[in-house]
């Protein structure tokens, strides 16, 4: 289809002049703020000298067919996304998500309709759940396993329920002293469901309901929660970060369950297994509402029990005679699904009262054949398989076209089309079978443009799935503090981000391995962008390691606790060893780029561009470092950099961002010692005080310690953390076999 002109919501852009040129997109650099512009120029000079110096010693440089398109953003998005640039931070406290949902509610008096709005009523969605499930955690307090002890221990049986019964004496006064947010999570619980059932399931509503639905929400966030709640941070939804899910999809199941049920008159009490539960279950229960269900919903967290509260609710529901419907991630492998049966069990449950909604991931296309669901027969399913999900569907439809249509008609081009069967070739490559659940679902589409000189030209377009919500508005805001070192983007809309995709680049590898000086200028400017225009407000790490939740530090610990002859000793030290890596502190926090080997470069004509540079920093499965000596360090990893180029990239990182603290003059580490293999001071601390026997007994300096160090310096990739800026071990020492390794930490 021919698109001469197009309107769509929330695209009220005129057409400027015929394609924006060199000039013109000159000029439209110093429209952005003062620390974009300088990032921008920082780029434009390292990308000028490092490819000249390049291209002369490339036998066959690689030049694209016309210039890259200019990376402008719509003003209205621009407008729109960069008023949050708090979403840097995927794991705010909760005290800051309550100031962001009241930001959002306050919009919805200014709201003209649109994309807009909907995309704060989605964000409304998001941090209201993001509360519920912060305090859900938050009641459950911590909980204790002792089943693996009794087992290994048969002797200690009476001690073990003992301190079983003293646990639950303790968890029962504990549960008097917050019954007064146990009230108020209730009421949260009964707001936010009417909410989802006024403003989200019913379809675009109007300003009086929403203005009457946001006053149900005014008077609870009036109220004081206690601190030791406030200063939580919240977990991470994968299943709308980095999942490729969209609320669409828990009310497509809702519309099989539906069809599946007709004429119910039981009771429907849908348990939602937490994280993604906390979302899922008060939406499909919205939607139930809508279709005359009597309904309730609860969010669990299986792998730790239930709450009294929790408990009390499950058994009367059991009383009823109500069906449960369990929502969650996709099945896979199924062993949160087998706890959250057993838990239904113990409450009076039978196996045929309950359904199973399953988001099939296309990772696993074989999950009904998972042995767990194999052991529950009688148990039925209902799946949402991947080409029935909301942004499979999306892309697939006339909606991309029509923003496609928008975004180059901005830049001057008169007539868009997008080519039938898209992508081709770079289309199929990257819908190959998956292998991880976190690959982003991406299309290529073929544009063919026209501008008023009666000139055609043909354009790729890759959209890419980057999260939904608040929880994707980090990939428009990277894209467009990075311009200069990342493809050209177009926009951001419905978790969707487009950008230009340059069919005739190569991987840069050889390119990058060949050209140190040039390369370490380049990655030098690329950190400092980052680390100038992603700043987080806060450091989140501290908090996360202390809750056990931050991927990096765990596995680093885990590694430095080897050390310890015993893994008794081991296992005990393990947190230490993560509480003491977290108070090193962090001057610079920023949203790094986490994944900085030379196969994530491309060359497109006269550029090097970064790519994958937005889902790599933080999310469920994702380490979560926060320091861009981290980036520094993973750089003078993969691209094996020497001790004199390692030097030179922390100098002229220091020298582009202003931070002055990188690397080792972070901390007092010398070279040295990084080529023992040591990523900072207080390691050496922690293996001086384990040898010397104050925090457990080790064998001595021999053999066992001196082959563990052999390991690490084989196979460890320099334990690179993101305080101690530490050092790889030098490329030259190390094996060659290193390079298929593919260790994080």
């Amino acid at each position: 289809m021919r698109i001469e002109s197009h309107k769509i919501d929330g695209f009220t852009e005129s057409a400027v002049e015929p394609r924006i040129g060199q000039d013109k997109a000159d000029s439209a650099i110093w429209r952005l703020t003062s620390a974009q512009v300088r990032g921008v120029l920082l780029a434009d000079s390292a990308q000028a000298g490092i490819l000249n110096r390049i291209a002369s010693e490339i036998a066959e440089p690689q030049r694209a067919s016309h210039e890259l398109l200019s990376d402008v953003p719509l003003p209205a998005e621009t407008g729109f996304y960069n008023q949050y640039r708090w979403c840097l931070d995927a794991c705010p406290v909760l005290g800051e998500v309550l100031n962001h949902l009241s930001e959002e509610l306050a919009k919805l008096d200014q709201s003209q309709g649109g994309w807009q709005e909907s995309e704060v009523i989605t964000n409304i969605f998001l941090l209201s759940c993001s509360i519920t499930d912060t305090l859900d955690d938050y009641l459950l307090g911590n909980t204790y396993d002792f089943s693996k002890l009794e087992q290994a221990l048969p002797f200690a049986k009476a001690g073990v329920h003992a301190l079983e019964r003293c646990l639950r004496i303790t968890g029962q006064l504990r549960e008097k002293q917050l019954s007064f947010l146990r009230r108020w999570k209730e009421a949260w619980k009964v707001a936010v469901t009417k909410f989802l059932q006024h403003c989200f399931v019913a379809g675009a509503p109007d300003r009086a309901t929403l203005i009457e639905q946001r006053n149900q929400f005014a008077p609870l966030l009036q109220s004081e929660l206690p601190e030791s709640v406030i200063g939580r941070r919240a977990k991470i939804p994968a299943f709308f970060r980095s999942r490729d899910f969209a609320p669409h999809d828990c009310l497509e199941l809702g519309r099989k369950l539906v069809a599946v049920l007709p004429g119910e008159t039981r009771p429907v009490m849908v348990l939602g297994l937490r994280t993604a539960g906390s979302f899922l279950a008060p939406l499909l229960s919205a939607f139930l509402s809508r279709q005359s269900f009597d309904v309730d919903w609860i969010a669990v967290r299986p792998s730790k029990g239930l709450t009294a509260q929790e408990n009390r609710e499950l058994r009367q529901s059991a009383h009823k005679k109500a069906r449960i419907v369990i929502v969650d991630e996709s099945i896979h492998p199924g062993q949160t699904l087998a706890q959250a049966i057993v838990l239904l069990r113990h409450s009076g449950f039978a196996d045929e009262d309950v359904l199973v909604l399953n988001p099939a991931e296309p990772a696993f296309p074989e999950w009904r054949d998972s042995r767990i669901l194999q052991a529950l027969p009688k148990i039925n399913t209902i799946a949402l398989e991947p080409a029935e999900r909301f942004k499979h569907r999306l892309l697939e439809s006339g909606a991309v076209e029509a923003y496609l249509a928008a975004y180059f008609q901005a830049r001057g081009y008169l007539e868009v089309r997008v080519q039938a069967g898209v992508g081709a070739k770079a289309d199929s490559e990257l819908q190959k079978p998956l292998e991880r659940v976190d690959v982003r679902l991406k299309r290529v589409y073929e544009v063919c443009l026209k501008n008023s000189d009666g000139n055609c030209e043909t354009r790729y377009v890759l959209a890419k799935s980057v999260g939904w919500g608040w929880l994707s508005y980090h990939a428009f805001l990277a894209a467009q503090s990075l311009q200069g070192f990342v493809p050209p983007m177009l926009g951001l809309r419905n978790g969707i981000l487009y950008a230009e995709w340059i069919p005739e680049a190569k991987d840069a590898t050889e390119v990058m391995t060949q050209n140190r000086d040039e390369v370490t200028e380049l990655l030098a400017c690329y950190v400092a962008a980052r680390a100038r225009n992603l700043r987080l407000s806060g450091d989140p790490t501290p908090d996360l390691a202390r809750e056990s939740r931050h991927k990096g530090f765990e596995m680093l610990s885990n590694a430095l606790s080897r050390a310890y002859n015993s893994r008794v000793v081991a296992a005990f030290e393990r947190r230490h060893i993560q509480r003491e890596l977290s108070n090193q502190g962090c001057p610079v926090s920023v949203m790094t780029d986490s994944k900085m080997s030379p196969d994530e470069w491309i060359v497109a004509g006269t550029k090097l561009l970064k790519t994958d540079f937005e889902h790599h920093a933080q999310g469920k499965n994702e380490l979560g470092m926060t320091d861009p000596a981290f980036d520094l360090a993973s750089a003078m990893f993969h691209f094996r950099l020497s001790e004199t180029e390692s030097a030179e990239l922390v100098r002229r990182y220091e020298e582009s961002s202003g931070d002055a603290g990188a690397g080792v003059a972070r901390h007092p580490l010398t070279l040295e010692r990084a080529h023992q293999g040591v990523a900072a001071p207080h390691v050496h601390d922690l293996h001086a005080r384990a040898r010397s026997g104050r925090r457990g007994r080790l064998g001595d300096d021999g053999g066992r310690r001196r082959r563990r160090r052999k390991q690490w310096r084989e196979r460890e990739p320099a334990f690179t953390l993101e305080h101690g800026a530490g050092r790889q071990l030098d490329g030259q020492q190390r094996d060659q076999d290193a390079q298929s390794h593919h260790i994080p930490l």
